[in-house]
């Protein structure tokens, strides 16, 4: 049976170096698949040949029977080829992080297809291992291998995020697209595999890959904010086991920001999540700034929608169009401020996937709006040129992430969204 260089069939994390590689040419898998099917072949005949046995005994010799150590050592055998074949498609796929290493993303000029390393990880998976391995594994096998290679390729998916060098803007949005792809193909591996299987054991799988992967696609999102909404983001995007200081450095060193600039947004994140922010500093602060220190043509659409005084309060805080909830307090107002500087991230994010040619709100016809003469247009005829796929993932996602925040995240849901904003019911 092949082996690593360790001499084992096994590897426990981290994954560092080339010490746990099998790499196992497509002859030898065939034959390790067959010792896989030999294997459990068997366990099973010796677990029905121990009930046979026992029945022709007299019963008090049948308790004695015992053939346990014997369907043990098959087990081992059967357990020790799938781990094999596990280790041997990753040594496969760690080529194409190391392609995803060398890439220079600091020179991307037009982001929009996949990189090579994510077609050849579809080579890999989808044309040559789906039909192979969905053929000679049954469901239970398939099953498990799936589940064990979906938690060693994804955690070093992710490490090599984090190794990357010189991502430029245009660079994270190539980066998004090729997460989001990679997610895909992932969860396009086991039907790829067995297609005639309505029944194929993947739901564990596909909610792990979701999981995981969405908190991959949701990094590089956090990569593309501006560092004035970076902590902003952060705290709304990242998975609760990632948000701390130390994450929130590695993304800066990512970005390559300053030691004064990863000090400055690491000092604001641990006000942040340690108690009410400065006023100066507040996500309300950041979304009512509008585009202030951004270079982004979109308007802050958030904090200036539908803006008045609150009746009796200061005139600094406004009411929204989300149900009256400019008078809230604490920790409702806060996730309400997160949301308003969340949803202006993703304006921003989603516009960056446009490539519009320059045009200005008086060419829609009638007179621009004041303070928005130099604002671009989506309606000129020839002046919208964009990805559709990726624009429709931007939307889906931020939306979906809007909905899972306005019903629990500010202060109740609608029905008891009190006062009598311009978005509640009277």
């Amino acid at each position: 049976m092949p082996k690593t260089a360790a001499g084992g069939t096994s590897a426990q994390t981290p994954f560092n170096g080339t010490d746990w590689y099998v790499r196992l040419p497509d002859e030898e898998e065939g034959v390790l698949t067959c010792i896989l099917a030999t294997a459990e072949y068997c366990r099973e005949t010796t677990e029905a040949l121990g009930r046979s046995i026992a029945r022709e005994l007299q019963p008090g010799l049948a308790n004695s029977l015992d053939l346990g150590d014997e369907e043990s050592a098959f087990a081992s055998v059967a357990s020790q080829c799938l781990s094999v074949l596990v280790l041997g498609i990753n040594t496969r796929l760690d080529a194409c992080l190391q392609d995803m290493l060398r890439m220079r993303w600091d020179s991307i000029e037009s982001p929009g297809d996949d990189s090579p390393y994510v077609g050849a990880m579809r080579r890999i998976l989808l044309v040559e291992a789906a039909p192979r391995l969905g053929a000679a594994l049954d469901r239970n096998q398939f099953g498990f291998f799936c589940d064990k290679l979906g938690r060693m390729f994804v955690p070093r998916f992710i490490e090599t995020i984090y190794k990357l060098r010189k991502v430029s803007e245009k660079g994270t949005l190539q980066l998004s697209i090729d997460a989001d792809s990679v997610r895909r193909l992932l969860l396009e591996f086991p039907r790829a595999a067995r297609p005639l299987d309505d029944e194929v054991d993947s739901a564990p799988y596909a909610h792990y890959i979701e999981r995981e992967m969405g908190g991959a696609v949701n990094l590089v999102k956090v990569m593309q904010a501006k560092p004035e909404n970076l902590v902003d983001t952060f705290i709304l995007l990242m998975p609760a086991n990632a948000k701390t200081p130390t994450e929130l450095a590695r993304i800066c060193e990512l970005k390559g920001f300053t030691k004064k600039l990863q000090s400055e947004l690491i000092g604001q994140y641990t006000r942040k999540v340690g108690g009410t922010p400065a006023a100066d500093q507040s996500p309300l602060a950041l979304a009512g700034s509008g585009t202030s220190g951004s270079s982004s043509p979109v308007p802050s659409i958030i904090g200036q929608a539908n803006a008045s005084p609150v009746p009796g309060g200061s005139s600094s805080t406004t009411a929204t169009p989300l149900g009256g909830l400019g008078g809230v307090s604490g920790g409702a107002a806060s996730n309400l401020n997160a949301l308003k500087t969340s949803v202006n991230s993703f304006t921003r994010e989603l516009a960056s996937s446009m490539h519009i040619r320059g045009a200005s709100l008086g060419d829609v016809g009638g007179s621009p709006l004041p303070n928005q003469r130099e604002k671009p247009t989506l309606f000129k005829s020839g002046g919208l040129n964009f990805n559709m796929q990726q624009t429709a993932a931007r939307t889906r996602e931020g939306l979906a992430k809007m909905a899972n925040i306005l019903p629990g995240k500010l202060g109740g849901g609608g029905d008891r969204g009190g006062g009598s904003g311009s978005g509640g019911e009277s």
